[in-house]
């Protein structure tokens, strides 16, 4: 954060850049010596080998968990397809523990919960029973 504010503070009025080269204002991007600079704050906030493509793949995963509907992310990331957005979409050990505890949680259309007791089933009523057919084991 301090990178930021420092780069802040000798920002250029004219230039909307954050970083600053030598060749600011002109017709040359003023971009400067942006990879030390940001490597040098990657490494100050405890985040060496950043890259700043990560804030892309961040952005779009932080958007999707948001809720926000896809084909909006698609536009603000610059997506074209579906199937490009997704491969931002990076499932994390988080999210994965997350489906873990949601599905651990899930109890299920009460519809589909039988009382636990004996239950017995007629062999006329399943497919093929009868005498020899199959016998279902609940009893």
């Amino acid at each position: 954060m301090a990178v930021l504010e420092r780069q802040h503070a000798r920002r250029r009025p004219h230039c909307p850049f954050i970083f600053h080269g030598r060749n600011c204002g002109k017709r040359q991007p003023c971009l400067g010596a942006f990879r030390k600079t940001w490597h040098r704050a990657c490494e100050a906030i405890g985040m060496k080998g950043r890259i700043p493509h990560d804030l892309r793949r961040s952005g779009v995963k932080h958007y999707i968990e948001a809720g926000v509907p896809p084909h909006i992310v698609m536009q603000w990331s610059g997506h074209r397809t579906l199937a490009m957005l997704h491969r931002y979409a990076i499932i994390d050990l988080d999210d994965l523990r997350r489906a873990g505890k949601q599905a651990s949680e899930y109890q299920g259309a009460r519809a589909n919960v039988l009382p636990f007791g004996r239950t017995r089933i007629c062999p006329s009523k399943i497919k093929g029973g009868g005498e020899d057919g199959p016998k279902p084991w609940l009893s």
